[in-house]
Formats: structure tokens, C-alpha cells, sequence
């Protein structure tokens, strides 16, 4: 398990309340996510790029059409927010939207090769942000927790 130590300045009471939260695996899940978000934010901020902007790219790197609607779905995102992030990267020359051929009242979104080309060089800053908040597992785990995981989302009810 990651094992984030307490802060030494932290008072003895709030010591052993803080190490209690850490038993819950929820809690401790939370900061897990929390902690690769905010060094990932750290490490794509020179790239110009946030969280949610690398999340949009990642989806559409999968090279699947994607409407603006499937995104916010695969995003976890609402409709507007992923409005927002598209016309964001749309204006940056990381996206284009065209409509779908098969409905045109819809619009898809593609990566454009400068899109590609950032989504890649996120790609490594952001396994470098994962090898650093794992390097404290063995590979056989970091293997084990990923596919721990997976099963778990697969398994969530939307």
C-alpha cells in the first residue's frame, strides 16, 4: 500500500485522528486519486494541458468516433463541462468537430495530429506521476492493484 507519512508538524492528536482515516479504504483510496491528480495537474501544467484536458485526449486517443455526449459519459463528466473542455482544445488546434454522417444534428469530435502529438507527450509525464506514487510497490503489484481496480469499476452499477 501507498503509505503517505503524516507531516511532523502535525499536533499528536490530530496524529492519531489523521491515521485513523487512513484504515478506511475509501478514505484512503480518495487520497490516492487525489494525489495522482494534483502531481498530474503539476506535471501537465508546462504542456498547457489540466486534468481535464488530458482526460478528454485519453478518451479520444482510443481512436473510436466519439460524440461530445459519449464523452461526457466515458468522462464521468457533465454535458457542459465537456462543451467547455472541447471548445477549449478546439480553439488550441488539439480537436476538431465535424458532424456525424449518420446524424447530422451531431457533432464528433477527432484528435488532430497536433492533438496526438500533445496526448503523447502527456501520456509519458503522466506514467512518470504514476511510476512516483507507486514506486513504493513492486511491479507484481502494481499489476495486481491495476487489475484490482478495473474489476471494480467494471463491476460499479451506472
Amino acid at each position: 500500500m501507498i503509505d503517505v507519512p503524516l507531516p511532523e508538524s502535525l499536533a499528536p492528536a490530530h496524529r492519531v485522528r489523521a491515521e485513523g482515516v487512513r484504515q478506511r479504504m475509501s478514505l484512503a483510496v480518495h487520497r490516492l486519486g487525489f494525489e495522482v491528480l494534483a502531481r498530474g495537474e503539476r506535471a501537465l501544467a508546462p504542456l498547457g494541458i489540466d486534468g481535464r484536458d488530458y482526460l478528454t485526449l485519453a478518451i479520444l486517443g482510443t481512436d473510436e468516433p466519439d460524440s461530445q455526449q459519449d464523452l461526457a459519459e466515458l468522462a464521468w463528466k457533465a454535458p457542459q463541462v465537456i462543451v467547455a473542455v472541447v471548445d477549449s482544445l478546439e480553439q488550441r488546434g488539439l480537436v476538431a468537430r465535424r458532424r456525424a454522417a449518420d446524424d447530422r444534428r451531431r457533432s464528433v469530435v477527432d484528435l488532430t495530429p497536433a492533438g496526438r502529438e500533445l496526448l503523447a507527450r502527456a501520456d509519458t509525464l503522466m506514467d512518470d506521476v504514476t511510476d512516483a506514487v507507486f514506486s513504493a510497490l513492486a511491479p507484481s503489484e502494481r499489476h495486481a492493484l491495476h487489475d484490482t481496480l478495473r474489476r471494480a469499476l467494471d463491476d460499479e452499477a451506472p
